[in-house]
């Protein structure tokens, strides 16, 4: 009976979804799914288009012979491979597909022996096995004696069928062992009731073309096979498409248990993390849950957390770089920048400490929240700190060194110039240092060096500068001056410093100093001119006979 233009569109839909499943998921069977409904379509298609020509109706009828073998081959290879190769398994199916199709073409072009279809029917119930044995594991002997069984059974009513010239029986036995074969292979790798489903339309798909041989005339089957000839089908379509979902729904299980499982985790991880942990309101910076390190770091129980916000913890007044302080109608809450993340925070007795922060934006309850961490950074910035401040200060007696007095200069000049003041660039050198060293030693000299910086420090402001440039060479940088006289005064006051002997290891030792100074803006505009003049000056007090002043003017 000509098949109705439903089937063909029911078909094609059936293609059309296990294409769009096949190019989804990665599994093997999806692909040969595909294979075989195409077939099939095809196979109905060649059914539907009759042709005129003789020669011509066989070949179409070689054709939709050929699709159904193809496809219930593929349907087959759709149990049997569970790797994810391809290649192999297309090998395989096309190996029994050869001596299968070229037998079916022979019997439909009325051109087989009887000893040819005979060997094409050997050949391919020996590459059925073959090709099971492979690919079926070892826990499954009884399953593949079953599949052997059953090809043999086939294959001896094929030979018999052969010998007696029944092609048309022939064709429909061939067909019949491959549907059974793929109905048997899908109730075992079935899925629940879906595999079930499947397996019994494949199984009624075969006993439809086993009814319509001679030997079954004699039921009077005839009528209801063809009535219900394309019913087999869907009940194997429908079957394929509740396994698609039954494994989706199982997937969405498994990935469920999975989430539950890495919240789990990820919670274990939070609470047990020895940072400091917390997520805080997006919008408030209300803290919505803390773990156990940030209760011991800050000194808070988890209750008194949850009811500050992060502000409370920040030292105001004491963000460094990296934080924000930003006022907004939900209230006062902390941005983020791009820089360093360094913040100053208080424990609850008061203590400051300093906190790198790292925070990302996260769903928490259903709303916009935010986690940080925050890593204690205090003996790290006290690190950075003090390396910063041993680049730019003297070892020995702790005053700014060289390094330092170049940016010293360059705000000194600048606040001079804006306040329209003057100033005096003083270059200070230890008369006869070398003897002292000589005399008493090198211990002696170091805290010969350290007195003289203790003496010069206390009569330098704090808003001015004094450096050690050399070895007992320092530089004094004075601001704010209306006249010359008050650089005088200041020399003056720092001679009569050391009118007075130094104590050095219960021993008096008398020393005293030479001082060139350098006005601005009389003697310099810039720092390299005015550190040259004052160094000119000082020269000449040494040649004056030392301990004097001599002011570069002069």
């Amino acid at each position: 009976m000509q098949g109705p233009l439903s089937e063909v569109v029911l078909l094609s839909l059936l293609v059309i979804l296990f294409g769009l499943q096949q190019m989804r998921r990665p599994e093997l069977y999806f692909r040969f799914w595909l294979y075989g409904w195409m077939f099939v379509l095809l196979s109905v298609v060649l059914w539907e288009y009759r042709i005129e020509s003789a020669s011509a109706e066989i070949w179409r009828e070689c054709l939709r012979e050929d699709a159904l073998a193809a496809g219930g081959i593929a349907f087959v290879f759709s149990f049997l491979v569970t790797e994810r190769r391809w290649r192999p398994s297309l090998v395989s199916a096309l190996t029994i597909a050869f001596p299968v199709c070229a037998g079916l073409d022979m019997i439909v072009a009325h051109r087989a022996t009887s000893g040819l279809l005979i060997w094409m029917v050997v050949g391919g119930q020996g590459a059925a096995v073959a090709v099971a044995s492979r690919y079926l594991s070892r826990r499954s002997w009884a399953f593949l004696a079953l599949m052997t069984a059953i090809c043999l059974a086939f294959g001896a009513g094929m030979v018999m069928l052969a010998v007696y010239r029944n092609f048309d029986d022939e064709m429909d036995l061939v067909l019949a062992q491959l549907f059974m074969l793929a109905g048997l292979l899908g109730a075992r790798s079935g899925v629940k009731g879906s595999g079930w489903m499947g397996s019994l339309g494949f199984i009624a798909w075969s006993a439809c073309y086993l009814l319509s041989c001679d030997v079954f005339a004699s039921l009077r089957l005839t009528h209801l096979v063809i009535a219900l000839g394309p019913v087999p089908k869907y009940i194997v379509g429908f079957g394929m498409i509740l396994k698609i979902f039954e494994e989706a729904n199982a997937e969405i299980a498994r990935l469920g248990s999975r989430h539950q499982r890495l919240y789990q985790e990820y919670r274990l991880l939070f609470q047990s993390n020895p940072h400091p942990m917390w997520i805080e309101d997006a919008r408030t910076s209300r803290f919505l849950s803390v773990n156990d390190s940030a209760v011991h770091t800050y000194g808070y129980s988890e209750e008194e957390f949850l009811a500050m916000m992060v502000t409370d913890v920040v030292a105001h007044g004491a963000a460094q770089d990296g934080w924000e302080m930003d006022l907004c109608p939900a209230g006062m809450h902390l941005q983020f920048s791009v820089g360093d993340q360094v913040a100053r925070h208080r424990r609850a007795d008061g203590r400051l400490f300093d906190v790198d922060i790292t925070g990302h934006d996260i769903s928490f309850e259903g709303r916009e929240a935010r986690f940080v961490l925050a890593v204690d950074v205090t003996e790290q910035q006290y690190m950075n700190r003090e390396l910063v401040r041993q680049a730019h200060h003297d070892v020995l007696t702790g005053l700014p060194n060289r390094m330092m007095l170049e940016d010293r200069l360059a705000q000194w000049l600048l606040r001079c110039d804006r306040e329209e003041k003057r100033g005096a660039l003083l270059t200070i050198d230890i008369d006869h240092f070398k003897m002292v060293n000589d005399t008493y030693g090198h211990l002696a000299g170091d805290e010969c060096l350290k007195q003289v910086a203790e003496r010069l420090r206390s009569r330098v402001r704090q808003v001015d500068t004094i450096v050690r440039t050399g070895g007992e060479e320092f530089t004094i940088v004075i601001g704010g001056m209306s006249s010359r006289e008050g650089a005088e005064r200041v020399c003056e006051e720092l001679l009569s410093l050391f009118r007075r002997p130094l104590t050095i290891a219960g021993q008096e030792v008398r020393i005293t100093i030479s001082i060139g100074v350098a006005m601005y803006p009389e003697d310099g505009m810039d720092s390299d001119g005015l550190r040259r003049r004052s160094d000119q000056a000082l020269y000449r007090a040494k040649r004056l006979g030392r301990n004097c002043v001599v002011f570069a003017s002069d």
